[in-house]
């Protein structure tokens, strides 16, 4: 069964409607700033394109995803994102 992640063309569409919905932005930075502090790491598992990644300012970021498409979007931007699972992998110290 193909995965609809996976998929170019629906990447592509999700990418078109994502660019310039920034009208969550605002809330979704009063969830993380109390994460984001200076010599911490977040790990965003899920991170599809790495849209969040803005959001942490201050914090080492870095990225998980399942879908080989969602890792080269990632890469493809010089983000640090590692293809995977959470529960196949260590959490870097």
């Amino acid at each position: 069964m193909k995965n609809l992640w996976d998929d170019p063309a629906f990447v592509d569409e999700l990418e078109r409607v994502w660019t310039g919905c920034d009208a969550d932005v605002p809330y979704l930075r009063g969830m993380v700033e109390p994460f984001d502090l200076p010599g911490t790491s977040v790990l965003e598992v899920g991170c599809g394109m790495g849209r969040l990644r803005s959001l942490f300012w201050k914090a080492g970021w870095w990225g998980m995803d399942g879908s080989p498409e969602m890792v080269e979007r990632c890469a493809s931007q010089g983000l640090s994102v590692e293809r995977g699972a959470v529960y196949d992998t260590s959490i870097p110290d």
